[in-house]
C-alpha cells in the first residue's frame, strides 16, 4: 500500500495493490484489509478485486467499520469449515451513520472470511461481513471526527451530535445527515430546521474555493426567512466547524438562498465565572489565582459537604451543598446567607444546577429515577431512568444548554456513563426524552466528570486502554465521585484525567497530582481545576498545572 501526501480534505490518500498471483488464504486477506484501508479513497475499487464476482456485488462496505488496535499483531485461525478467522483487540465500532461506539475493556474484533478458488486456481473471498475491519492508525488518517449541530426545541441553542466520516466524502455525508434526524438518543430533545423527506436521493455538495455549495431539496425553497437563516447557521456551524470549508452557500435548483448571517445562537452557552469553593469551611470565589471570600455566614457554612454545585451567576448567587453523609441537599443564597433544605434521602448523587434553575440529583432509596428540584419554587420532578437498574447514581451533570444530562451509574464491578436527552416544559420543567446513550465503555471506573465544551467532558477515573488516538491509563479501581475529606468507598488505585467525547473517543491529560479526587471546569481544558486528597487546588494552564489554593475541600464552576 502506498501513502500519498494529504488530500484537500486533510486526510492521507492510500493506494493499494490488487491480489498477488499465487497468494495463500492469509496473504490474500492481508491484502484485502490493506485495500479496504485505501477503499475510503477509491470507493473500494481495488478491494472488490479480492472478492468473487458474486461477493463483490453483494458487499456493502458502507454499513459500518470495526476498528481494531494495531498495537498487537492480527491473529489468524481456521474454522472446521475452512473459513479464516481474523482476530485483534477491539477499539470500537462505527455504524452506517458515523456514530462511534467504544469497545469494552476486553473486547476483541473478529471477522470470518470464506474463500474459494476461481477458474485460474486463485483464492478469492466468497463470503464476508459488510462491516469494514480497519486498523486504528488507518482509521484515524481516513476518518474525520466532527459534530453535527441540531437545534433545541425552542431554538435557543445548538446541540452537537458527534459523528465520524470518511474524509473523502465528509462534506456530502454531513450535509445529508443534517437534513435527517439526530441520533436516536437525541431525537426527543434536538431537531433540524428542515428535514429531507422528499426522496432518498443524496443532496450534492460542491467545494469551490473553500466555499461549500449545498444543493438543497426543492422543499427548502418554501422556508420562511427566519428558518432559512437558522438553516444557514446550522450548516455553517457544522461544515465550517469541521475544518473542510470556510464558507457555506445554500441553493435550490442552482439558485442561492438568501439568509441572514448575523444570527448568534450558541452551542455552548457558558459565560466565564469564578470558581466556587469551600476553603477551610468558608465559601470563597477563586478567579485565576485570586481567592475572594464571600459574605455567606450561616448554618450552611458550618456543616461538612462532600460536594457543591453553583448556579450560572458570575459569581454564583446560589450554591447547593451535598452533606458529607450524602443524606441532604441544602440551598444557600449567597447574598443573604439564607439556607434551606431542598432534598433529603439516602446516598444522594453529586448534584448539578442547570441553566434554567433546576438542581438535579438522585436518591439511592428511589432506584431507577433522577430528581430535579426548582431552586425558586421548590417544585420537584421525578424522572424515570429504568436503565440504571439496581445501580447507584453517583453524579448527575446537565449540559450547558440543558438538553442533555450525563449520569455516573455505579454497578457491581465498575461504573458506567449514560447520556439522556432532556425535553423542557413550562418553566423549564425537565422530562427525560428517551433511551440513553451508553458511552465511555473504555473506563473501568469514573469518579467525577465536568463539561469543557458542547461535545466533550473531563473525566477523572481509570481507563482500560484502547481509546481512539488516546494514551490511556491501565489503572483500575474506585467507585463513584468523591471529593477531599469525604468518606469514600473508592479503591486504592489513583485516578487519571481524560478528555472524553460524548461519542466515546478519549485522550489522557497530564495529571496535576497523584491523588486527584475531584475536577471542575468551565470552557476549555485551560479552565480545568482539580483538587487532591490533601486539599490542594490546581488550575490547568498551557499544558501545566499551577497551585491556586490550599485547604480546599470541594469545588464547582457553574453547572
Amino acid at each position: 500500500m502506498v501513502e500519498h501526501e494529504k488530500a484537500q480534505n486533510g486526510g492521507v490518500v492510500l493506494d493499494a495493490n490488487g491480489p498477488t498471483p499465487g497468494a495463500g488464504p492469509e496473504e490474500l486477506i492481508q491484502g484485502f484489509l490493506r485495500a479496504c484501508a485505501a477503499g475510503v479513497s477509491d470507493d473500494f475499487r481495488v478491494a472488490r478485486q479480492f472478492l468473487t464476482p458474486e461477493a463483490a456485488a453483494r458487499w456493502n462496505p458502507g454499513s459500518g467499520v470495526t476498528i481494531y488496535s494495531d498495537a498487537e499483531p492480527v491473529e489468524y485461525s481456521y474454522r472446521a469449515d475452512g473459513a479464516v478467522i481474523v482476530t485483534a483487540p477491539s477499539v470500537g465500532t462505527l455504524d452506517a451513520a458515523g456514530r462511534y461506539a467504544q469497545a469494552s475493556a476486553e473486547a476483541t474484533a473478529s471477522q470470518a472470511f470464506s474463500l474459494m478458488a476461481n477458474e485460474d486456481g486463485e483464492w478469492r473471498i466468497a463470503t464476508l461481513e459488510d462491516s469494514l475491519l480497519m486498523a486504528q492508525t488507518v482509521f484515524s488518517s481516513q476518518y474525520l471526527r466532527t459534530p453535527l449541530y441540531f437545534y433545541t426545541a425552542d431554538r435557543s441553542a445548538l446541540v452537537p451530535d458527534v459523528r465520524w466520516y470518511p474524509r473523502s466524502r465528509a462534506l456530502t455525508l454531513m450535509s445529508n445527515d443534517l437534513l435527517a434526524s439526530p441520533s436516536d438518543w437525541l431525537v426527543g430533545a434536538a431537531r433540524s430546521i428542515f428535514e429531507n423527506k422528499e426522496n432518498n436521493a443524496e443532496i450534492a455538495v460542491t467545494l469551490i474555493d473553500a466555499t461549500a455549495v449545498v444543493e438543497l431539496p426543492d422543499g427548502a425553497a418554501g422556508l420562511e426567512p427566519l428558518e432559512r437563516s437558522l438553516l444557514q447557521l446550522q450548516f455553517e456551524k457544522t461544515l465550517v466547524g469541521s475544518g473542510l470549508a470556510q464558507q457555506v452557500e445554500l441553493a435550490v435548483q442552482g439558485a442561492l438562498i438568501e439568509a441572514d448571517s448575523d444570527l448568534d445562537i450558541p452551542s455552548y452557552p457558558y459565560v466565564s465565572a469564578p470558581l466556587s469553593a469551600l476553603q477551610d469551611g468558608k465559601l470563597v470565589n477563586i478567579q485565576g489565582a485570586e481567592v475572594a471570600p464571600t459574605q455567606a455566614e450561616s448554618d450552611f457554612t458550618q456543616r461538612s459537604y462532600s460536594a457543591i454545585a453553583a448556579d450560572y451567576g458570575a459569581p454564583a448567587a446560589r450554591i447547593v451543598g451535598l452533606s458529607a453523609d450524602r443524606s441532604r441537599l441544602t440551598k444557600l443564597v449567597v447574598a443573604t446567607s439564607d439556607s434551606e433544605e431542598l432534598l433529603a434521602g439516602n446516598n444522594l448523587a453529586k448534584p448539578s444546577i442547570d441553566s434554567l434553575g433546576w438542581v438535579w440529583s438522585a436518591d439511592a432509596g428511589d432506584p431507577g429515577a433522577l430528581i430535579a428540584v426548582n431552586l425558586d419554587t421548590g417544585a420537584r420532578v421525578r424522572l424515570q431512568v429504568p436503565e440504571i437498574g439496581e445501580g447507584s447514581v453517583e453524579q448527575v451533570i446537565v449540559s450547558r444548554e440543558g438538553a442533555r444530562v450525563v449520569v455516573i451509574n455505579a454497578r457491581a464491578g465498575g461504573t458506567e456513563l449514560l447520556a439522556y436527552a432532556v425535553r423542557r416544559g413550562e418553566s423549564g420543567r425537565p422530562e427525560i426524552a428517551g433511551e440513553p446513550l451508553l458511552f465511555g465503555q473504555g473506563f473501568t471506573q469514573v469518579r467525577d466528570v465536568s463539561w469543557i465544551s458542547e461535545a466533550k467532558m473531563l473525566v477523572l477515573g481509570n481507563a482500560s486502554g484502547g481509546g481512539l488516538g488516546g494514551n490511556s491509563s491501565q489503572a483500575s479501581g474506585g467507585r463513584g465521585a468523591a471529593e477531599a475529606g469525604s468518606d469514600s468507598s473508592l479503591g486504592a488505585a489513583a485516578a487519571s484525567l481524560y478528555t472524553l467525547d460524548i461519542g466515546g473517543h478519549y485522550e489522557q491529560v497530564r495529571a496535576a497530582a497523584p491523588d486527584m479526587v475531584a475536577v471542575s471546569s468551565g470552557r476549555g481544558l485551560d479552565s480545568a481545576v482539580v483538587i487532591d486528597s490533601r486539599g490542594n487546588a490546581y488550575r490547568y494552564s498551557g499544558s501545566a498545572w499551577n497551585t491556586i489554593a490550599t485547604g480546599v475541600t470541594t469545588i464547582a464552576f457553574p453547572g
